[in-house]
């Protein structure tokens, strides 16, 4: 049964839900004089975890939150839709007070980026440089783009005219993940071209 008095919180905004119809509906029907109905505010964390999982809070309540990165980012900072106060939104783990709202906060991220070699196995493309935790290196035969906005491309085919076509063309880009600043590309010719001079060319337009 239903004790005879205490606090019913009820979210914020739907008063005419919590009315006298209300209480003499419930299977045991409570006493209009007491309890007390106390709006609650709702929190929807994005990007972590409310682990207070308190459901319904009041304002000033102190809320945990704790980020929670995907794979190749790393936590940047807090921030709340509609007031309250990190304790310090810089850091992953922290605390939230409440304002006497519904709120939503959010964790940000940035990539997180190391030194690392990729390889592609079925060519023997490497490259190395800075890349997120996720990165995936995507080898595949190339081709050259057309076009009056193409001038390397254009110079690549022009080269290749006068030289007997390309050794090798290759389309190497990332099928996931991110890159930071330079990279050292190494790619195998193969015993065949010993002895010869290769001239490296290349085309940054993406499709």
């Amino acid at each position: 049964s239903i004790a005879g008095r205490g606090t019913i919180y009820y979210p914020a905004g739907k008063e005419s839900n919590y009315n006298n119809t209300w209480k003499s509906g419930l299977d045991s029907p409570v006493s209009g004089n007491g309890w007390t109905l106390v709006p609650g505010y709702r929190l929807t964390v994005a990007g972590g975890t409310d682990t207070t999982k308190g459901g319904l809070y009041q304002e000033n309540d102190s809320v945990s939150l704790t980020a929670a990165p995907s794979a190749g980012r790393q936590f940047d900072r807090w921030t709340s839709s509609g007031g309250g106060a990190f304790a310090n939104a810089e850091e992953p783990s922290t605390t939230f007070t409440m304002p006497a709202a519904h709120v939503m906060v959010t964790a940000h991220f940035t990539p997180s980026y190391s030194e690392r070699t990729l390889r592609d196995p079925s060519t023997g493309v490497t490259v190395r440089g800075s890349f997120t935790e996720d990165a995936v290196l995507n080898v595949k035969p190339g081709t050259l783009h057309t076009g009056d906005d193409d001038p390397a491309c254009d110079a690549i085919r022009a080269y290749g005219k006068d030289n007997g076509g390309p050794l090798l063309l290759y389309d190497i880009s990332l099928s996931a993940g991110e890159v930071q600043g330079e990279v050292d590309v190494t790619i195998p010719a193969g015993a065949g071209y010993n002895g010869r001079t290769a001239t490296v060319m290349h085309c940054h337009r993406r499709e």
